[in-house]
């Protein structure tokens, strides 16, 4: 039965369960299931409340009646350090043991997703460090008390020894496009490729080939509508394999007790591709990364991914999500093997009757709903299939049935999160609810769909390292076994080397063509000049609107500090609160300014006769371009 984990509430806390499992938040499950947490934004002090956990069991309580068992941990309250342990520490745990993970935090809008993986506005700020670095040889804090799940967890990898070269990319989902939050929000392209299930061991002979290699391209990522000969042979013999499978589906005879224990371990319930070799994957190709070596730059990148993602106010937030945020993680240890780490802070559901979102933000509230619905449709094939899975395992004369179709196409969001769900990550999720009676609906919605979760089962693949790895760093073993290890490490940065001059003599060809894009030669001088006026303007309010929210962040992170007397930080926050004010009106003033100007530079830029869009190639291989270069500098840190 699940517990309740943490619970802090101002000004009523709920008693932790006296039994209760360490305060760490493991929970022995196995890593195929999708780990379900819960947590509930409180409410005012004196306001009811509509979430009731029961301390005992852990199970939560609706005022509708309605019961909820299934969440592994609970999460009562603000505190950035009781949800950490509970919701992500188990998480990076399985990362550092060669699993790829994700932590996908769900729920309607202002229910405190971005509170969950982030912290609340103006924590990520280098003011904070300091603060933090003040206090940290009188506290034991892991961390900046206000900081989220994601710069908490980073913060732990720096402490790991072994780990090293840490870096981050940022993507966001917004109107079914996805955008690279560290590029200035540049447009990615996402394609799709061939994993094998499996163990994969570096520096041993593997299994079998492997699809992504075979298929040639940086990464196996090819686009799903790829023509080339190495896409077409993979197809072809994917579906003659498929064809086989089918053939001997017909004529096996019925399952037999024996022959059901003898289940290939490779049948995983919930994948579409059950008893085959292989499953599709997507990915993004070409975002930048960022590298994080101090808590500095942390917060520079978590400070800038808020900053550039796009968000908006309306009636039941002031800082409502119109897009959803992947933040990949990614770091090497010393054995050669790499860390990975997802954190997924989605867009919340809503009804715009309620939110009083018109024009944009109505469009925008759609595409949400429409994504998320999207995903409930994946969670609810990959559950009927498993629970159909389960029944033909315990029934010894249910005739086989065919592999239901799982709709990840259906939008880029299932697209991109194809490994949590039924895919080969370890994935925990966060379902975050808000205790006020007048969302009652929209917290029974969410625990309901946390519910279905429960359901899916994934197939995780643990990467394991090369033994002589970790030798060749600590500088012990033999010396042939230091010298072996030292030169694979010189070869394939050798390759990376060759494979980026190689793409980067390509991505110049393509430019001396006229791939480039860019001002049209000979055309018209008054139009090429209003143009470049217009571009130059924006560039330069551009900068003006990132400085403004740096300043603003920076005066939301100076509020309250702990460390001052309470009047002298009542005066420090009434003119802390001015400054706000008066920033948040050069902010306004300036983003509309900028997006007139953005509009008017986007209108002439339609015009062929001065303006040329970069082509198809030339954006392809500048993305391959980018994707070499970061997988070099990670292999050379």
């Amino acid at each position: 039965s699940s517990s309740l984990l943490a619970a802090q509430s101002p000004p009523d806390p709920v008693p932790a369960r006296a039994d209760a499992r360490p305060p760490d938040g493991h929970v022995a499950m196995s890593v195929a299931e999708i780990r379900m947490s819960v947590r509930v934004r409180p409410t005012k002090p004196g306001d009811p409340t509509a979430v009731t956990p029961d301390p005992k069991t852990g199970a939560l309580a609706l005022a509708t009646g309605d019961v909820f068992q299934y969440p592994s941990s609970v999460v009562v309250g603000s505190d950035q350090d009781l949800a950490y342990a509970a919701l992500c520490a188990p998480l990076v745990r399985h990362a550092l043991t060669g699993y790829d993970c994700t932590l996908v935090a769900y729920g309607q809008t202002g229910s405190g997703k971005t509170h969950t993986m982030f912290g609340p506005p103006g924590c990520l700020v280098e003011a904070r460090v300091r603060q933090w670095h003040e206090e940290s040889s009188s506290s034991s804090s892991d961390a900046p008390r206000d900081w989220g799940v994601f710069p908490r967890a980073v913060l732990e990898l720096m402490r790991t020894p072994g780990v090293r070269s840490i870096r981050a990319s940022a993507v966001e989902v917004y109107h079914e496009n996805v955008f690279d939050l560290m590029n200035a929000r540049a447009q990615l392209s996402l394609g799709s490729s061939r994993t094998k299930f499996g163990r994969r061991v570096f520096g041993a002979a593997e299994s079998g080939s492997d699809d992504v290699a075979a298929r040639g391209g940086l990464g196996g990522v090819h686009p799903s509508c790829c023509t080339c000969h190495k896409c077409f042979a993979l197809a072809e013999a994917e579906n003659k394999r498929m064809r086989q499978q089918r053939e001997a589906t017909r004529i096996r005879p019925t399952a037999s007790p024996t022959s059901t224990s003898r289940r290939s371990s490779s049948d995983v319930p919930g994948s579409t591709l059950q008893n085959q070799n292989v499953r599709e994957t997507f990915a993004t190709v070409g975002e930048t990364s960022v590298p994080l070596d101090t808590p500095e730059s942390l917060a520079r990148f978590a400070r800038s991914v808020e900053a550039t993602r796009t968000s908006k106010s309306h009636n039941l937030n002031d800082r409502s999500s119109r897009s959803h945020c992947l933040v990949r993680v990614r770091a090497k240890t010393s054995n050669g093997t790499f860390v990975n780490v997802t954190f997924v802070d989605l867009a919340g559901s809503e009804r715009v009757a309620r939110t009083g979102a018109t024009g944009d933000k109505a469009h925008e509230a759609r595409a949400i709903n429409a994504s998320l619905s999207a995903l409930g449709r994946v969670v609810k094939m990959l559950s009927t299939i498993h629970t159909n899975h389960g029944r033909r395992a315990s029934s010894q004369t249910h005739p086989p049935t065919q592999h239901k179709h799982v709709p990840y196409r259906d939008a880029a969001l299932t697209m991109l999160l194809r490994d949590a769900f039924g895919g080969g990550s370890v994935t925990s999720v966060v379902i975050n609810v808000a205790g006020e009676p007048q969302h009652l609906d929209e917290t029974a919605c969410s625990l309901r769909f946390g519910e279905r979760m429960c359901s899916v089962r994934n197939a995780p693949t643990r990467v394991l390292g090369d033994v002589n790895e970790n030798a060749h760093h600590r500088g012990v073993g033999s010396p042939k076994k230091i010298a072996a290890s030292s030169a694979r490490r010189d070869a394939k940065i050798a390759a990376l080397q060759t494979a980026l001059e190689a793409a980067t003599a390509e991505l110049d060809a393509l430019a001396r063509r006229g791939d480039a894009g860019g001002f049209v030669p000979g055309g018209p001088v008054t139009e090429v000049r209003s143009l470049k006026r217009g571009m130059e303007k924006l560039l330069v309010l551009d900068a003006e609107i990132a400085e403004l929210r740096v300043r603003l962040a920076e005066a939301e992170g100076e509020i309250r500090t702990p460390s001052d007397t309470n009047k002298s930080r009542d005066a420090k926050d009434a003119d802390a609160l001015k400054k706000i004010a008066s920033l948040r009106v050069a902010l306004a003033t300036s983003s509309n300014r900028a997006e007139v100007l953005r509009g008017v530079v986007e209108r002439q830029k339609t015009i062929k006769a001065i303006w040329s869009l970069p082509s198809v190639p030339y954006a392809r291989k500048a993305a391959e371009v980018r994707q070499i270069r970061s997988e070099l500098e990670m292999e050379e840190a």
